[in-house]
């Protein structure tokens, strides 16, 4: 069983898994392959959805499938890795995270937090949102996660 995996070699230190929502691919993730990113980037297409729609018994779809696939793929990656999924996406890799082989801080307490930023207002077709990893935990040295599950432009 394989899927469709969308790869661009980086030059950096650090993978960044990205994870598309339900009925999306990984051509939701155009303009980060397309941009100055030098960390090595994976966008599966998960079973059944974009160049992953066939050879796959539909009888398998589901969370158990894209959870295996996930988990698997993320156990080969022999870097610091950074996962950001939308929507299905984001679940599926809170899902995964039981059976990831790699150290990281669970959070304790999950709770959502509003982070809100506010900007001079001005016209734009397109808003690129950076996120500066701080690669490692800096009171117990472990690997730092981040999870975005939206974000709300007004």
């Amino acid at each position: 069983m394989s899927s469709y995996l969308r790869k661009n070699e980086g030059t950096s230190l650090g993978t960044i898994v990205l994870v598309h929502g339900n009925s999306g691919s990984s051509k939701l993730f155009d303009s980060i392959y397309s941009s100055d990113i030098s960390h090595t980037l994976l966008a599966p297409d998960l079973p059944g959805h974009g160049m992953s729609l066939n050879g796959f018994d539909l009888s398998n779809y589901g969370f158990v499938l894209y959870r295996k696939m996930l988990t698997d793929l993320i156990n080969s990656i022999d870097d610091d890795v950074l996962l950001v999924g939308i929507s299905l996406g984001g679940h599926l890799l809170m899902e995964t995270l039981d059976e990831v082989k790699r150290h990281y801080k669970s959070n304790g307490t999950p709770e959502l937090k509003d982070f809100v930023l506010t900007f001079e207002e001005q016209q734009a077709m397109y808003v690129k949102v950076k996120v500066v990893s701080l690669k490692k935990h800096p009171l117990n040295n472990g690997t730092v996660w981040l999870f975005i599950d939206e974000i709300l432009i007004e």
